[in-house]
């Protein structure tokens, strides 16, 4: 009798770990994005991202800032903040460490449901190679961009879809 019942036990605990991992992981609600040190979310007004990044260099070209140096953007759509792309810089402009960091921050996050895709962008003065590993509200973009035989490569979190 006691054979069956620890049987039966472990036959429960088997099917509960089973059906754990085939439940579908759970969206992310409100997916938010930290630039230049301070929590940013689609939807808030301009004048929020303004007193939130108060200590930031903000130069400001219509409904697109950029903020400081690193080659951060927000874009804005009526007012509110539609778009907010985080560069991964490295010391070393080390692109697996910042793909690596930028992925982390999806998996943090909850992201588990992504697509992957590559293109190239059409530019006629530059190509552009683009890995695009988009989860929904948030994606991470690598971009290898070569200009007269000059390479440039970045990694950037996105929060939102950039207006073109």
């Amino acid at each position: 009798m006691r054979n069956i019942s620890l049987a039966f036990l472990a036959l429960v605990v088997l099917s509960s770990v089973l059906l754990a991992q085939k439940k579908a992981p759970t969206e992310v609600s409100n997916p938010s994005i930290e630039i230049a040190g301070v929590t940013l979310r689609l939807g808030m007004t301009e004048a929020q991202v303004e007193e939130k990044l108060s200590g930031a260099r903000i130069k400001k070209a219509e409904e697109v800032w950029v903020i400081g140096d690193a080659g951060n953007v927000l874009e804005f759509t009526g007012g509110l903040l539609s778009f907010a792309g985080r560069s991964w810089t490295t010391n070393q402009n080390d692109i697996s460490e910042a793909l690596f960091g930028a992925v982390s921050i999806l998996n943090k996050e909850g992201f588990s449901r992504c697509n992957v895709s590559a293109d190239i962008a059409p530019d006629p003065d530059t190509i552009r190679e683009r890995v695009t590993i988009d989860c929904g509200g948030k994606s991470v973009r690598v971009v290898r961009s070569t200009v007269s035989g000059k390479v440039e490569q970045r990694v950037m979190e996105q929060l939102g879809h950039i207006k073109k």
